[in-house]
């Protein structure tokens, strides 16, 4: 029975990295499960008490010797282990796999969770070698999981690997979101003092990077068309927080945008929505929205690949990413006195996603 080891960069409380945790938490309960990370910046969350153990490669601050070192760690690591799988997470954690296990019996499954024409699109250095790499390196995977039917077209058209790649999507942990409610004294302090101004505020969360792709700016132009008693919460850090905030100062709705930054636990914030809002201007899956239905919030997400998809499977709203219609579709759902809060998420449970993953990778699941 093979050991298994989950490569990522680093670890934080969503997105693939999430994807990663849950999955970790759910193999260590069967296998031997180590999660290796080899990021300057080693995340977010609290790896203490884990089920699973965590393997941290240290790395050169000088970039062109990073990849390096972290290559010949990791397979110096694999080479003192016995029958080993690994399972990488998103590109560059897929190349350093793949490179790293090179004349070794060990089977690496590559998993891709987002659209790569779009994330790897443009001239830089840097994306035109992972462009070249994946489509070099992705043929020694064992197989290739694509969280996604959208993710797997594009890796057949950038890759072309159809007879590799299997579509498993992204596990829902929705006993570790309700452990977080319990966890908890219920709606956050901010937004408990937020409904406290005024007794007809509706408060929109969003979760995610503050970054292009997730469409915080066109979240503020939907803002800046709706009633100034609608607040736009947006849960999570990143690179665009000086120019979002820019924004919605230049549009004049400053006051009714608040940016808490990232938090440990994320599903109190979005119990506590009125809407929990994806504006994406592209998503290989959709994490949050899953996450979002399968606490009995209202969801709305944008109409692009990935999160058309997902969004259709779950039943949540789904509507054009430009302001007007998200705007348009915000106050519809926030103006419904009874609301559909039943959704299907049985398919993302997390035991059924990991076995499908052991199944793809040629193991014997009991």
């Amino acid at each position: 029975m093979s050991e298994l080891l989950l490569l990522i960069d680093r670890l934080k409380p969503y997105g693939a990295e999430r994807v990663c945790i849950d999955l970790a938490t759910e193999f260590s309960s069967i296998r031997s499960t180590t999660v290796v990370t080899f990021g300057a910046d080693q995340g977010q969350v609290d790896v203490e008490n884990q089920p699973w153990r965590r393997l941290r490669i240290e790395r050169s601050r000088w970039k062109p010797l990073a990849m390096l070192q972290v290559i010949w760690r990791l397979r110096c690591d694999l080479k003192k282990r016995g029958d080993v799988l690994v399972f990488s997470f998103m590109p560059l954690s897929n190349i350093i796999a793949l490179v790293s296990t090179i004349g070794m019996p060990v089977r690496v499954v590559a998993t891709e969770h987002n659209i790569s024409a779009q994330v790897l699109q443009g001239l830089g250095l840097k994306r035109q070698g992972l462009r070249f790499l994946r489509r070099v390196l992705y043929r020694r995977a064992h197989a290739i999981i694509a969280v996604s039917r959208a993710v797997e077209a594009d890796l057949i058209d950038t890759v072309g690997v159809s007879e590799l790649v299997h579509v498993i999507y992204n596990p829902v942990n929705l006993a570790r979101l309700q452990a977080q409610l319990a966890a908890t004294t219920g709606v956050p302090p901010f937004v408990r003092a937020l409904r406290a101004s005024r007794e007809d505020v509706k408060v929109i969360v969003i979760v995610g990077a503050l970054k292009h792709a997730k469409g915080h700016d066109i979240a503020i132009r939907a803002l800046s068309l709706t009633p100034d008693n609608v607040h736009l919460v947006c849960v999570g850090d990143g690179a665009e927080r000086m120019g979002i905030k820019r924004l919605a100062d230049t549009l004049g709705v400053g006051e009714r945008l608040h940016l808490v930054g990232a938090v440990q636990q994320v599903g109190p914030w979005m119990k506590a929505a009125d809407l929990v809002l994806v504006p994406s201007r592209y998503e290989g899956f959709g994490l949050v929205a899953v996450e979002a239905a399968g606490l009995g919030v209202q969801v709305l997400v944008t109409d692009v690949p990935g999160l058309r998809e997902v969004g259709s499977m779950v039943g949540t709203s789904i509507v054009n990413a430009e302001p007007i219609p998200i705007a348009e579709e915000s106050m519809r759902i926030l103006s419904l006195t009874k609301r559909n809060n039943t959704y299907c998420v049985d398919r993302f449970l997390p035991a059924q996603v990991a076995k499908n993953y052991l199944l793809v990778a040629g193991e014997v699941v009991c």
